[in-house]
């Protein structure tokens, strides 16, 4: 089992449990991190570029040739079977639109840091760890900005999504000693900004949403619990789809293996 004195916690490690606590378990107790996914690879070879961007690695007018170059690096697998589309090619066209359009961030704020890393504290002993993306400044404001590859994100789910740089915000205020004043998820694959103000009420429900699952996870018996409900994480973002048990019983393994 854990030794949960030594773990240092990170927002994708508490999210996946309301994902699949089976799941979790093969991941963070077994240490199986199971396959990956053509989802997955495709958003971490945008965020390569955009790093690489920001950082000056890359100039503006190269992106799209960069993209393509790196392709063959990062994908691995195939994208899940749609009848009416192919997902390979139309990401791949999505990104060179978004690409070829990009006038860059400098309209934000000044880049601070490009995947910053962070250490901090949540709750009496526990710790946390995370990169944000993009830190900015402008003027006396700070600005945390996200990249996100979702591209179906519903009006009443980006409450979920901001919740993670409210967790970052943090991170900020340990270091700066005040709080970031704007909130920005790059949707590069919707190629438009979702920007909130700092909200202190959503800050603090966030911050108690990570004490809370830690101590969830912490007092948790049962790990049998799979997310049967989703059949379509279960079959393409899960990456024990093809040898959990669950799915098996399900039939989803099967149609993995077919399509």
């Amino acid at each position: 089992m854990i030794d949960f004195d030594s773990v240092i916690w990170s927002y994708s490690r508490l999210n996946a449990y309301y994902n699949c606590k089976a799941a979790w378990h093969k991941a963070y107790v077994d240490k199986d991190r199971g396959d990956g996914n053509f989802f997955a690879e495709s958003g971490s070879l945008m965020h390569q570029v955009l790093e690489d961007y920001t950082t000056s690695k890359v100039d503006l007018w190269d992106l799209s040739e960069y993209y393509d170059g790196l392709y063959s690096n990062f994908i691995k697998h195939k994208a899940p079977y749609n009848k009416f589309v192919n997902l390979e090619d139309k990401r791949i066209i999505t990104a060179h639109e978004y690409l070829d359009n990009l006038e860059g961030f400098e309209d934000i704020g000044e880049v601070l840091a490009v995947e910053k890393k962070f250490l901090m504290s949540i709750g009496e002993k526990d710790q946390m760890i995370g990169y944000i993306d993009l830190l900015f400044k402008d003027g006396e404001n700070y600005i945390v900005l996200d990249h996100k590859s979702a591209s179906n994100i519903k009006k009443n789910e980006y409450d979920e999504y901001f919740k993670q740089l409210y967790v970052y915000s943090k991170a900020i205020y340990d270091e700066f000693k005040v709080y970031p004043t704007k909130l920005i998820l790059n949707q590069f694959n919707l190629k438009e900004l979702a920007v909130e103000e700092f909200d202190i009420n959503k800050y603090n429900a966030a911050i108690k949403w990570c004490e809370r699952t830690i101590e969830t996870i912490k007092n948790e018996t049962s790990w049998d619990e799979y997310n049967y409900k989703n059949r379509y994480y279960c079959m393409n973002l899960c990456g024990h789809t093809k040898t959990c048990e669950y799915g098996k019983k399900a039939g989803w393994a099967k149609i993995v293996e077919r399509e």
